[in-house]
């Protein structure tokens, strides 16, 4: 697939949770790392770069690394507290092969030698790795306004089946841009789990730096707090007991009788079994109901 478009799969039969706008719009974290990059490689490494295409979307871990880029990529993946879990920065080759190119005029040199097209020379690959090591500075100032991170490389790898820095169907926020040099260009995107920025939407939706303040961790815990107590739970309630063998229940068949010791309360349970409380049955407008009495063991 092209790696010029976002696509997301749908499975109209087994319906799944999508993630649609539940973050704040991130389009200015995005101008603020794509412009930060391209400062830090003009002071590097004297390139004139331009940068097009500049765009942000939630994709599921494997949709990512099989969808966005068309081709060979050179990884790097960055630890980012107080942000929990990994991050990851994928290249692609070909902005590698012009960058090469560009410093080198060597962009020859890989059909010259023989060498797979699909992979990285080690000239690529240490370009990769200067990148990411630029890129990790970009993250702390698109952020640094509303969260004081620190990202830092815990790993770089140029295989996508060695990549993994979330469960196949996690929700990743993406920011992608293509970068243009005169020899050529190619895709960049920064992908960060949602988990791992929900916990900081308050920082994120706020026009002023607000970074280390504590109110948004705790606005943070008052919202988990109000969404556990809309969960619902079902419970049960036992009315009785019957004890039978193991032999007597592999010959049991429709028709058998069991033998059944009712409780004199009713045992309310939730889903793991354990008793809630004891209750009287009873019945009010013609329905069965119950009234909790007690708590206590019967």
């Amino acid at each position: 697939m092209p790696e010029q478009s976002f696509f997301q799969k749908i499975d109209l039969v087994h319906k799944q949770r999508h993630y649609t706008n539940t973050l704040p719009d991130l389009r200015l974290f995005r101008e603020r790392f794509f412009r930060s990059c391209r400062t830090r490689l003009f002071q590097t490494l004297r390139l004139n770069i331009r940068i097009d295409d500049e765009r942000s979307d939630t994709l599921p871990h494997d949709d990512y690394l099989g969808m966005v880029h068309d081709g060979p990529c050179f990884y790097t993946i960055y630890a980012m507290p107080p942000l929990r879990g990994l991050a990851l920065l994928s290249i692609s080759r070909s902005l590698l092969a012009a960058i090469v190119d560009d410093l080198f005029g060597a962009g020859d040199i890989r059909a010259a030698i023989g060498q797979n097209d699909l992979d990285l020379s080690g000239m690529e690959r240490r370009i990769g790795t200067k990148f990411g090591l630029l890129a990790a500075q970009s993250l702390r100032d698109a952020f640094s306004p509303q969260i004081e991170l620190t990202a830092t490389v815990t790993g770089t790898e140029s295989y996508t089946a060695l990549v993994s820095i979330a469960d196949p169907a996690e929700p990743l926020c993406i920011m992608a841009a293509r970068f243009f040099l005169s020899t050529g260009g190619g895709l960049v995107s920064m992908a960060i789990p949602y988990r791992s920025l929900e916990p900081h939407r308050a920082a994120l939706s706020s026009v002023i730096s607000i970074a280390g303040n504590v109110d948004s961790e705790r606005a943070w815990e008052d919202q988990m707090e109000a969404s556990l107590d809309e969960v619902s739970i079902e419970l049960a309630v036992q009315a009785g007991v019957a004890t039978v063998s193991v032999q007597q229940l592999s010959k049991m068949q429709i028709g058998d009788i069991i033998l059944l010791k009712l409780f004199r309360h009713a045992r309310i349970v939730p889903a793991d079994g354990n008793l809630l409380c004891l209750a009287d049955y009873g019945e009010q407008n013609g329905e069965i109901h119950l009234r909790m009495h007690s708590d206590g063991m019967p």
